[in-house]
C-alpha cells in the first residue's frame, strides 16, 4: 500500500496566476528622479531604512514620546482623565 500523505508541489498548492502576481508586484523599477544629485541623495538617505528600520525608529519613537511626556505631562493625564470619563 503506498502512502496516502505525500507532500504536495508548489504547483498543486499555489496557482500560477496567484504565483505570477507576486512575481509581478515585487518587480519594482528603481527610482528615478531625473536628477543625479537627487537621486544619490535618496540612495543615502533610504538605504538605512532598507537595512535597519526597528533600529531607527523605536529610539525615535520612544525619544519622541519621552519628550511630549516631558513637556506636556501634566495636561496629558489631564486630558486622558478627561477623555476616560467621557467629557
Amino acid at each position: 500500500m503506498k502512502n496516502q500523505h505525500r507532500l504536495k508541489s508548489k504547483e498543486e498548492v499555489v496557482p500560477d496566476n496567484i504565483i505570477n502576481e507576486f512575481r509581478r508586484i515585487n518587480l519594482i523599477p528603481p527610482n528615478n528622479l531625473h536628477l543625479n544629485f537627487l537621486n544619490m541623495a535618496y540612495k543615502y538617505f533610504t538605504a538605512p531604512l532598507k537595512s535597519w528600520p526597528l533600529k531607527l525608529f523605536i529610539p525615535i519613537a520612544i525619544l519622541i514620546t519621552v519628550l511630549i511626556y516631558v513637556f506636556f505631562g501634566k495636561l496629558l493625564v489631564s486630558l486622558a482623565t478627561y477623555l476616560q470619563y467621557g467629557f
